[in-house]
């Protein structure tokens, strides 16, 4: 009973939250699922009816993880479903994979005064990925 009170209670903050007239993030830790065929998830570490809710009313959803290529590491975002992973981009402008994607940076692009074509950060991480699968060739 406790956990549905808290339940009804976070969906109420959340969607406060959501309805203010700026820019709000949320940030989160994942947990792993597995329904009754085996086959993994991963999404908001929230009650699973909470976490699909969240996941509805915001327009990004952004899957992050950090790769390691040479001496370099590089903090990634996906806002793309894929597999496993929970992700969206309902304004559909958002790189693939975007490379440090900081809240400035995904706000930046959503403004469009930022582009992938011009964004050092995206086009460094563009290059050493492409240099990495070449060496890998």
């Amino acid at each position: 009973e406790d956990y549905g009170i808290c339940t009804e209670q976070m969906r109420d903050l959340i969607r406060m939250y959501r309805d203010l007239p700026c820019h709000v993030g949320f940030a989160g830790l994942e947990v792993r699922d597995e329904d009754d065929d085996g086959a993994v998830t991963y999404r908001p570490n929230l009650t699973p009816k909470l976490a699909s809710d969240l996941i509805g009313y915001v327009d990004l959803v952004c899957h992050t993880t950090d790769i390691r290529i040479g001496g370099e590491t590089f903090y990634l975002g996906s806002f793309r479903r894929g597999g496993k992973f929970q992700a969206k981009d309902r304004f559909g402008i958002l790189p693939e994979t975007l490379a440090t994607p900081s809240f400035d940076r995904v706000i930046a692009y959503i403004n469009g005064t930022l582009t992938e074509k011009e964004d050092d950060v995206q086009q460094e991480w563009l290059d050493a990925r492409s240099a990495a699968r070449k060496k890998a060739e």
